[in-house]
Order: structure tokens, then C-alpha cells, then sequence
């Protein structure tokens, strides 16, 4: 099934890329505090809610998942659910540009200042949301691959580093901690709604349902491998406990340190999530005012979110428990809780 040019295997493969940004930051240490040794477990357990979510929001999307809300809703309420949205994509996009700059802040060299960073990242992004969205989805999706290898391949090295006594005993004692842990992993795979914004249409064709599952699955065993070489006590204590793994990640005769490298790498994850978000903004202001044209809407997003990035995240620490904190909880109730209650009404209407 196509959207356009947009095929629904690649809008999912570039909202994986978008995904991995965060998830692999937060993932880790924000499910080891609340589940421990049993944390690698929270995305297999989130499973079955995103790929409910999933079938919800293929439903709400055949016409678009914003034009749903106003079909829904009316054009009123429609237009000021769909104004919340674009608020909070840009609220997102601005603690993950702050992020992403502070990353290259400490790989990079020190006289270069945070702005300069920021003003390169924003202006890559504007560019990815300037031109067809079948092409940043492309790219998306090529940037997906990447980090999907480049994930696969510190699993790999560290896999023979894991140690059995950090990943048990579990007993059902061990069940609601990690019930809980699930809640969070979940919020944020929600990250990913952002993309049913840029789909219209019906059918699950390029197998969402599997590349979910293997999502969740590739998640799971990043837990597993950063709590199997550190331990839950020192996972939970760290910002970033992946890029701290990294740190110990070498190859004999080949390199010794690739943190540099998944950091660099990961810049891709931080474009795609970023560029999604003002795409999926780029569609909703279209649809609030038609009258917009898609570029007015990328010149005023990208200034909003570089201003709101110096205003709002001037401090790092803040952006971070941002996304750690608030952005799974906003990211559950509007990607999980509006579009079940929204598919609850669509039912009643028999839409």
C-alpha cells in the first residue's frame, strides 16, 4: 500500500530511526531503576500494546490520522487536538536538539560552541523537512539500516562480556516491577505516532506487525547486553549507560573505543526523529490551515524549535529528565490514550 511515494515498510523503518534516538538513551537506566535485573524484559512486555496500538492507528489513519480528528471530533475540537500535537512535537524536538547538541558539544572539538552545533543540526533537519516526504522518508530509512547495524554490532562484540549474575535470579516477585517498566518503554515507542501523520492509507502492507516484533526484540537484548556487562546498580546510576558500554567496546587490532563512533552515529537517529516531527508538524498545520504552504510552516517550526531549544533547554540536565520523565508520560497520553479513545468513538460511529 502506498501514501504517494510512501510505502508503509519505509514510513515504518524511518519511524524506528526516529525511535532509536531516545530509546536508546532512556531505555536502559530508566527501566533498570524501576525493574532491575529483570529490565530487559520491559519491551517484550510493551509488545503486544504497540502492536495494538499499531492496528488502532492504521484504522484512524486511512484518511490521514489528522484529518481522523477532525472527522472525529469535529472541526473545532479537531483543530485544537491537532494544535496540541504540533505543540508537543515541537516540545520534543527541542529537548532532542538540545541533546544532540550537547553529544556533539563533548565529541567534537571544545572551541567550537554549542550554538554553532545546534544552528548545523537545525539547518540539516530544515533541509530534511523542505523538500517531498517520500524522500526524507528514504533517507530515513537508509539511516534506520545504519543504526540498526551499527546497534547489532556493539550487541555482538559485548555479547561475550554479559554475565549470568546480573541478569538473575528472576521470580514473580520480579513480575510488577517489570509490568511497571513496560509503562515507560512504551511511551517511548510512542515517540512513533508522529509518523501515522505523514500515512493515508489501508492495509499493513511492508509488514509493520513484523518490524515491530523485531524492534521490540533488537530492544530487549540492548537492555540485556548493558545490564549483563554492568549490572543493574550501575546501569540505573548512569546518564547513558549505552554509550558508557561503547567505552569498553574494541576490536584487537582494529580499533579499541567506538564511542565516538556511535555517538556520531547517532546523529543520525537524532535527525530522523527530529525531521519526522516537523513533518508530521508540516502535515497538521495543513490540515488546521489549509492556506499554509509547507515551507512558511519548516522556516517557522525550525525557528521555534532553535529558539525554544535556547529558551526552554538552555541546560542540558533539564532536557534530559525531560525526555526521561515527562516526554514518556505526554508521549502515553497522546499516543497511546487519544488515539484508543478516538478508535473507541470511530467504532461507535461505525467508521
Amino acid at each position: 500500500m502506498r501514501n504517494g511515494h510512501i510505502t508503509a515498510g519505509g514510513l515504518t523503518a524511518a519511524a524506528w530511526a526516529a525511535v532509536l534516538a531516545p530509546t536508546v538513551g532512556m531505555l536502559p537506566g530508566g527501566t533498570a531503576r524501576i525493574a532491575g535485573e529483570g529490565a530487559w524484559l520491559a519491551p517484550l512486555v510493551a509488545l503486544p500494546a504497540a502492536l495494538l496500538l499499531g492496528c488502532v492507528l492504521t484504522r484512524l489513519s486511512r484518511q490521514g490520522l489528522a484529518q481522523a480528528f477532525l472527522r472525529l471530533l469535529g472541526g473545532v475540537a479537531g483543530r485544537i487536538l491537532t494544535i496540541i500535537y504540533i505543540m508537543w512535537a515541537l516540545i520534543l524536538a527541542c529537548a532532542r536538539l538540545r541533546l544532540s547538541g550537547q553529544r556533539l558539544l563533548f565529541t567534537a572539538q571544545r572551541e567550537v560552541g554549542l550554538w554553532f552545533f545546534l544552528s548545523v543540526l537545525v539547518a540539516v533537519v530544515a533541509w530534511l523537512a523542505w523538500g517531498e516526504a517520500d524522500a526524507f522518508v528514504r533517507s530515513a530509512a537508509i539511516f534506520s539500516r545504519i543504526l540498526t547495524l551499527a546497534l547489532e554490532a556493539i550487541l555482538g562484540l559485548t555479547a561475550f562480556q554479559v554475565r549470568a549474575e546480573n541478569l538473575w535470579p528472576l521470580w514473580v516477585g520480579d513480575v510488577l516491577p517489570v509490568l511497571k517498566a513496560a509503562v515507560p518503554a512504551l511511551g517511548v515507542l510512542c515517540y512513533g505516532i508522529y509518523a501515522a501523520f505523514l500515512w493515508e492509507g489501508d492495509g499493513d502492507g511492508g509488514g509493520w506487525k513484523r518490524r515491530t516484533v523485531g524492534g521490540c526484540g533488537v530492544l530487549s537484548l540492548l537492555v540485556l547486553s548493558v545490564l549483563g556487562n554492568m549490572g543493574a546498580e550501575l546501569t540505573a546510576a548512569l546518564e547513558a549507560p549505552f554509550i558508557t558500554l561503547s567505552k569498553h567496546v574494541g576490536v584487537k587490532g582494529a580499533f579499541q573505543r567506538v564511542e565516538s563512533l556511535i555517538s556520531a552515529l547517532w546523529l543520525l537517529g537524532d535527525l530522523a526523529l527530529i525531521g519526522l516531527l516537523l513533518w508530521a508538524c508540516r502535515r497538521m498545520a495543513a490540515v488546521v490551515a489549509p492556506e499554509w504552504q509547507g515551507t512558511r510552516v519548516v522556516l517557522a517550526a525550525t525557528a521555534v524549535v532553535l529558539l525554544g531549544t535556547g529558551l526552554v533547554f538552555r541546560d542540558a540536565v533539564l532536557a534530559q529528565r525531560f525526555e526521561y520523565v515527562l516526554a514518556p508520560l505526554g508521549n502515553l497520553v497522546l499516543g497511546a490514550a487519544v488515539p484508543g479513545l478516538l478508535f473507541l468513538l470511530d467504532r461507535k460511529k461505525g467508521g
